[in-house]
């Protein structure tokens, strides 16, 4: 792939397999770089240019991700959440269990009727069956992984992968998180 900044003619060969280094020296344009990625990922303004080795135009939105710090790389945010629901609800159908969820819910709601009918105040309910609600009522979310931030990171870079399908990640500032 090949990022291109045509205001400031730089053209950088980025290989999605291996670590890329890019060196900008210039403070000022370092960090108007730096914006510029942000926000085109973030589809703020597109100020840059990639290409694959086709030389089609690839959203950075839809293949980028860029880290700052430590604080970016939790696995609580919508896009990867969403994913994952799905990707739950899924395995669950392949795995035959969608059945006992479906008779789960009906003693549930058959609860909520028996409930109702004694409650001196009525109410109203969903007695809708929803896969999703029922995942996200019950808080069912990807768990945080510890550990050091190489550690962290590894993690949260398979995860955007496999549910988002990022497979380029710029990090900034993050060298003081790495050992040898």
């Amino acid at each position: 792939m090949i990022l291109v900044d045509g205001e400031n003619n730089l053209e950088c060969e980025v290989d999605s397999r291996k670590l890329n280094f890019i060196i900008i020296e210039n403070n000022i344009y370092f960090q108007k770089f730096i914006s510029d990625i942000y926000n085109q990922i973030n589809k703020l303004e597109e100020n840059l240019i990639l290409y694959n080795g086709d030389y089609d135009i690839l959203d950075m939105n839809k293949f980028c991700d860029v880290i700052f710090s430590t604080m970016d790389i939790s696995l609580q945010n919508s896009k990867i959440n969403k994913k994952f629901i799905k990707y739950l609800q899924d395995e669950i159908i392949v795995n035959d269990i969608n059945e006992r969820f479906i008779a789960n819910h009906s003693q549930l709601v058959n609860i909520l009727d028996e409930f109702k009918n004694i409650s001196d105040y009525e109410f109203v309910y969903n007695d809708e069956y929803s896969l999703d609600q029922i995942l996200k009522n019950n808080s069912v979310k990807l768990k945080e992984y510890s550990g050091s931030f190489a550690e962290r990171l590894i993690e949260y870079i398979k995860v955007s992968r496999d549910f988002l399908n990022i497979n380029i990640f710029f990090l900034v500032g993050c060298k003081i998180y790495f050992s040898d």
